[in-house]
């Protein structure tokens, strides 16, 4: 793939005036380089704006291009808009109209984003990386110079990235998640990854509890900081005067199974654990 060719940074990222026009919602398309991630674009997250569109109308068009069928609107920025305007049932979205290469979309979408309801930096670092990866610029330092991107700054969200968008979306609201504890997750996670699954499970007992993002960040790096709870041994011997009464097995699964020799230990035992499991049914 060939790297986009931007204009200086002096230049201003505003393309050119174009006409604005009412196009139906279901000729426009979202571009492929847009940076919002569906995922975190919930009718939740777009609620208040739905209502807004509502009672006034939609005061800002959004940005888009014909595609090359010429009936297909590529929307460029607006994407909440757009996914407001469904959410509250229009037929239209205003779209102003432009005829720019991908490299300028890239520039007036970023500073859109910017003067507008930020990015979060967990889905700015996924789109840098995408950048970067698909060969649109040979590199971080390229594509900061290019976008006029603090560096430091883009090096940071490029670390949360390695965060699995299962556990983000366990957590909460992106928007709600502050870099530097989540950098410092990445980072943890990082250093063990075996423990993703005991993060995503812990996540999701805490929301289920009503915590908020940052409350739930922090006790996953507190439990990160701690040793891994010891697993029972593959095997567990029971014996009694000498004699094996009973054994229980760890499967690779995490299951454990109970094997419990014939005679009155078996008896025993048995009616004990139905017991056990009668007292956790009521």
């Amino acid at each position: 793939m060939s790297q986009l060719k931007l204009a200086p940074r002096s230049s201003s990222p505003r393309p050119d005036p174009g006409p604005v026009r009412e196009i139906e919602l279901d000729q426009v398309r979202v571009w492929s380089l847009h940076n919002r991630r569906n995922e975190f674009l919930t009718d939740e997250r777009v609620a208040g704006l739905a209502r807004q569109l509502q009672s006034v109308g939609q005061q800002q068009p959004a940005l888009g291009r014909y595609a090359p069928d010429g009936h297909t609107v590529e929307l460029i920025y607006g994407r909440r808009r757009l996914a407001a305007a469904r959410l509250a049932g229009l037929k239209f979205l205003r779209v102003e109209i432009v005829d720019i290469s991908d490299a300028q979309a890239l520039q007036a979408m970023e500073a859109e984003n910017a003067e507008r309801e930020d990015l979060s930096d967990y889905e700015k670092g996924l789109h840098y990386q995408r950048l970067v990866a698909e060969g649109h610029f040979a590199g971080v330092t390229r594509l900061c110079q290019a976008l006029a991107l603090d560096r430091r700054k883009v090096t940071r969200q490029l670390s949360l990235t390695s965060l699995p968008a299962e556990l983000i979306q366990a957590i909460g609201s992106p928007y709600a998640m502050p870099l530097t504890t989540l950098e410092r997750l990445a980072g943890r996670l990082g250093s063990a990854p075996d423990r993703g699954t005991e993060c995503l499970e812990q996540a999701q007992y805490l929301r289920a509890q009503g915590r908020d993002e940052r409350t739930i960040i922090r006790a996953l790096n507190a439990a990160l900081r701690r040793k891994p709870k010891q697993l029972m041994p593959r095997t567990l011997v029971f014996r009694k005067n000498g004699r094996k009464i009973c054994e229980m097995r760890a499967g690779a699964g995490g299951d454990v199974k109970i094997d419990i020799p014939a005679g009155d230990y078996q008896r025993a035992l048995v009616g004990q654990l139905k017991a056990l499991l009668r007292a956790f049914e009521s």
